[in-house]
């Protein structure tokens, strides 16, 4: 027999009713029990659940975790490979470990100072300047590391056969003609001295011809080879002004200049660093350009001569 659903929820509010109506008809809601009462009532639960069973933990004790040898190798510099350093050296030597960094750079050419291998260490240390991405205070311990090596070592092209003929050229308005020729011979020999004898330079200065009624022209500065399809370096030009730098020192920045934007066009040597406030354009030819940036400037404007084809006689032997 099929009971009334309205029975069923009727029988079941009442067992709910009264259950609840025998467990809670004794209790007084109104006051708040004792604390006495409360821990009876937590001992009788206790009583009635005891704590279970001890057992193995699912997890490991947690253990100090140790640092990945990969993590703790990066914190090591590396060390460039000395090499050879029984044999000549080139001006590349130690180029192929750019990769390394500036701080193994420092530390190969500090290692080779003591070892005595002088020459050794002056490419490590011009390797800073052009093949690594150094901040500002290791370009500047390089730097004064080079100024002090290049006095001691002898230059680097002792045959004048090999030199590379280059000339800078100065365009100057007549007011200023007199201070660059003045400067003719200290700019040859600071050009040639600084690329170690590898430059034969020639100072070519022209007159700007001056128009009435206009402003005095600029001074234009730039270098080339001497070839009749000859190849040129950027153009500087010059706004000299009376309150700003001396003539010469003007000069020297625009060449440095004019070699820096060269060797960004077509080197793939770190570009020389643009000069800060404390620097001065004359010595920078020296320290912030390293013989290697001179040997790649000469080779940007070396000009390739064409070879003349060779004489071919046809001699067309006709049958009779």
């Amino acid at each position: 027999m099929r009971i009334p659903w309205y029975i069923v929820v009727l029988a079941a509010t009442a067992v709910f009713g009264c259950v609840l109506w025998i467990g809670a008809r004794s209790k007084d809601f109104t006051i708040r029990p004792d604390d006495e009462a409360v821990a009876q009532s937590v001992n009788h639960w206790k009583i009635k659940h005891p704590p279970l069973p001890a057992r193995e933990r699912a997890l490991p004790s947690p253990q100090r975790i140790e640092q990945p040898k990969a993590i703790l190798e990066q914190t090591i510099t590396p060390k460039v490979p000395l090499g050879q350093l029984e044999t000549q050296p080139n001006l590349q030597h130690f180029r192929q470990h750019h990769d390394f960094g500036t701080e193994s750079f420092i530390q190969l050419a500090i290692d080779l100072e003591s070892m005595g291998k002088l020459s050794h260490a002056l490419l490590a240390w011009e390797r800073i300047i052009d093949s690594t991405d150094a901040n500002a205070g290791q370009a500047l311990q390089a730097r004064k590391a080079i100024s002090a090596l290049r006095l001691t070592q002898p230059i680097w092209n002792a045959d004048s056969e090999d030199n590379f003929s280059l000339i800078l050229h100065i365009h100057t308005p007549v007011e200023h003609k007199a201070q660059a020729s003045a400067l003719l011979g200290q700019l040859s020999d600071d050009i040639r001295e600084a690329s170690s004898y590898q430059v034969a330079p020639q100072v070519l200065i022209n007159t700007t011809a001056q128009r009435d009624g206009y402003p005095s022209p600029p001074i234009r500065v730039w270098l080339s080879s001497t070839d009749k399809q000859a190849k040129e370096t950027p153009q500087l030009t010059l706004h000299l002004k009376e309150d700003e730098a001396p003539v010469d020192e003007q000069l020297y920045m625009a060449i440095y200049r004019s070699i820096s934007g060269q060797l960004q066009q077509s080197s793939e040597l770190m570009p020389p660093a643009t000069l800060s406030a404390t620097e001065t354009p004359r010595e920078s030819l020296t320290t912030n350009l390293t013989r290697l940036h001179w040997q790649e400037l000469c080779q940007s404007l070396h000009v390739e001569q064409e070879q003349a084809p060779p004489a071919v006689i046809i001699i067309d032997e006709s049958s009779q």
